[in-house]
This record gives structure tokens, C-alpha cells and sequence, in this order.
């Protein structure tokens, strides 16, 4: 009864810190640690007993650990040789270990599909009202670049680039109930609202790529489907072709001529390239790119204070080098094709969802750092944890969906 009581303690916990980090970084930190501290006391009390929390541990986690364990391996000879191995070793702690512990937490842990269920629905409930802090701060002109609860516009849209595709298979999929569908039918909208207030290109790219191929079985398959997402799409063109700060900020992708925010990109890629060229088996080390490209990288075509590549594979292939960007990148392929072709064989809508969650990632990861950034990372790390038990919980027929 104890553990079995901790066990739900430390999966509210990790769901309390996913619905409440973007509102406040402290509140969700605490129940972050309050998590990890439960989760560190249910292995001592299975120790105890003389058990594991591994044991009886389905097939699909035992995969995804062992890629995890492959990505992070990959990583050690970047802190070896390292420009500063105790500042990667402290990196190393805190990215790849610290923030990927929720994961192994609920997948280990979860028992209740139900509250899970409830976490998600939460979050996707707590997303809709940052959209609609963002509609208001862009009705009312209070900022152009509205960020929601955060500071920086970008943090929400890497959020948005996984949420919305996940959303958007709850309400294709009709193994979950008409009521769940139906709230996520009424919360997309706005969802998709906030993000075209937010003006971030990258995910309206992202998304542009994303949903298409996440929904093209479903649209195929009924026709209603199909004339509604033309229809939507028909809308949205309109909106953006009779907008001239959307018009304007579409023709902008292509413009490197004059655009700071294209020139910067493009210059610090090159910058990233430059780098992997020159430390190319095991990078410069963890948390080491800023400090490099500041000495010897930086182009200097525009004053831009860039922490970051801009890009996962290239920040990671600049500072864990080919060994760790491998690494990194069999994990991300990994998840995505194993899921994608699970749920072909099986059609279990979570296996779609987490594709549908990495695709999002992984595509707005091609112009954000987003596997460094705190909102984004806890968010993919999390909702991963929590999708991947709903998979597998999934197969119990005594269980049902919403």
C-alpha cells in the first residue's frame, strides 16, 4: 500500500511539473524534485525488499532504454575531451541525466492509466490558456512577439511544435471517446490560433510538415476528415494572403539578404560547421559552444548574442562531436520509425502520438536548440515518459481510453 501510494505521488508530481513549468519555472521545479525523490525511495524500498523496479518490465521500455543508454554513451568522450571537463561533466548531470529521469520514473513506475490520462488533459488544458494569453497580448498590441508565460517567444513555439500534433491525432483516432475528442476539437482551434499570433516561422513549417503526414491515413480513410482539413486550410491561407504583417513575415523565410533573424541563422550554421571541422570526432565538449564560437567562431555579420546552433544536430555534432551526434540521432530515428510502424501494425494512437510528439520536435529542432532549452527539454522528456506508458498500459484490454 506505501509504494503503491508513492507510485501515485510521484506520477502527480512529474504531471504537476509538466502542466505548471511554463506558468511558473520554481512551482514546476519543485514538484520536479518531489518526483525524483519519490522515485529514488520506491528503488530503495524495492532494494530493500530484495527487488528491482526492472523487473516484469515490458519489452517496449527495455528498447527505449537501451537507445537511451547508446545516447548517452555517445556523449562521455565529449567530457573526457573536453575544453572544460568538469563544466561538461556538470552539463552532462543536468541535461542528459537529470532531465531524463522523469522518464524512467513513470514508464518504471505508472500503474494507473487513468492518471495519466488526466495529467495530459490537464497540460493540453494549461497550453490552451497560454494561446489565449497570447491571442490577448496580441489583440492588445502589448508586445510583437508575444511569449505566453515565458520570456522569449521561441520556448513556447518548440512547446507548440510537439503539443499540437499530439492534439491532433486525439482528435482523428476515434478509439478515444466522443467527449475527449470533442474538448480537443474546441481546444486545437486555439491552439493553432496561438501559434500564427506567435509569429514563429519555424513552426508554422513545422507544423505545415507534420500534421499532413500524421493525419494522411486518417483524411484517406474518411472523407469528412479530408473536407474539413481543406477547409481549414482554405481559412488559414485566406487569413494569412489578408494579413499583410502574416503576408509579410511568410516571404520573409526566403529573404537572406536583409532579414537578421535568416543572416544570423545562416551565420552561426556556418559557424557550427566550422567547428565540427575542426573537432570533429568528439566536439569541443559540453557547454563548450558558446565559449568557442564567442573566441574563434563567431562571423560577425550580424550583433546577435548567440548562445546556441540554432539547431539540435548541429549544436550536438559541435560539441559531442560525430560519436555523440550519432548517438543522438539513432535515438531520435529510433523513436520515430519504431512507433511510426507500431502503429501501422497495431494502430495504437500512442505509438502515433509519440511519433507525432518527436516529429514535431525533431522538425522544429532543425532551427532551435530545443533539446538545451529548459521548457522544451523537461517538456519532450515528460510528455515522452507519459505517452509511452499510456502505450503500454494500452494493452491491457481491462483498460479503456477516455
Amino acid at each position: 500500500m506505501k509504494e503503491e501510494k508513492l507510485s501515485k505521488y510521484l506520477v502527480w508530481s512529474f504531471g504537476l511539473s509538466l502542466i505548471t513549468h511554463r506558468i511558473s519555472t520554481a512551482i514546476g521545479s519543485v514538484f520536479f524534485v518531489i518526483g525524483i525523490l519519490c522515485f529514488l525511495y520506491l528503488a530503495y524500498l524495492k532494494k530493500k525488499c530484495g527487488s528491482s523496479l526492472l523487473c516484469d518490465t515490458d519489452a517496449a521500455y527495455i528498447s527505449h532504454y537501451k537507445m537511451i543508454g547508446i545516447m548517452l554513451l555517445s556523449m562521455i568522450p565529449s567530457i573526457i575531451f573536453s575544453y572544460n571537463p568538469l563544466e561538461s561533466t556538470k552539463y552532462f548531470c543536468d541535461i542528459w541525466i537529470y532531465r531524463l529521469i522523469p522518464l524512467f520514473a513513470v514508464t518504471l513506475v505508472a500503474k494507473n492509466y487513468y492518471d495519466i490520462e488526466k495529467i495530459l488533459v490537464g497540460f493540453f488544458a494549461a497550453e490552451t490558456v497560454e494561446c489565449l494569453l497570447v491571442i490577448y497580448q496580441t489583440v492588445m498590441g502589448i508586445t510583437n512577439r508575444p511569449g505566453g508565460f515565458g520570456n522569449h517567444p521561441m520556448h513556447l513555439a518548440g512547446i507548440l511544435a510537439m503539443v499540437i500534433p499530439v492534439i491532433f491525432v486525439v482528435v482523428m483516432d476515434k478509439n478515444f471517446s466522443a467527449k475527449l475528442r470533442t474538448a480537443c476539437v474546441w481546444l486545437l482551434p486555439i491552439l493553432l490560433i496561438g501559434a500564427i499570433a506567435g509569429r514563429s516561422r519555424g513552426l508554422w513549417l513545422t507544423l505545415l510538415l507534420v500534421l499532413p503526414f500524421v493525419g494522411y491515413k486518417y483524411l484517406l480513410e474518411n472523407k469528412k476528415y479530408l473536407m474539413v482539413a481543406l477547409g481549414v486550410l482554405a481559412v488559414l491561407f485566406g487569413v494569412f494572403w489578408t494579413t499583410p504583417k502574416l503576408k509579410n513575415r511568410v516571404a520573409s523565410i526566403t529573404n537572406v539578404t536583409t532579414n537578421k533573424s535568416n543572416i544570423g541563422r545562416l551565420s552561426v550554421w556556418e559557424s557550427s560547421i566550422n567547428m565540427i571541422k575542426d573537432h570533429p570526432v568528439t566536439g569541443v565538449g559540453l557547454r563548450q559552444f558558446k565559449k568557442q564560437y564567442d573566441q574563434k567562431y563567431d562571423l560577425k555579420r550580424v550583433k546577435f548574442n548567440l548562445p546556441h546552433s540554432h539547431n539540435n544536430f548541429l549544436q550536438i555534432f559541435a560539441e559531442a562531436g560525430v560519436i555523440g551526434f550519432l548517438g543522438y540521432l539513432s535515438f531520435t530515428v529510433f523513436v520515430l520509425c519504431s512507433n511510426f510502424m507500431d502503429w501501422i501494425k497495431n494502430r495504437n494512437p500512442y505509438s502515433l502520438m509519440l511519433f507525432a510528439l518527436w516529429a514535431g520536435f525533431t522538425g522544429f529542432g532543425l532551427i532551435d536548440a530545443t533539446i538545451y532549452g529548459s521548457s522544451t527539454s523537461k517538456t519532450i522528456w515528460l510528455m515522452t515518459g507519459f505517452l509511452l506508458a499510456l502505450k503500454v498500459l494500452k494493452k491491457n484490454p481491462s483498460k479503456k481510453l477516455l
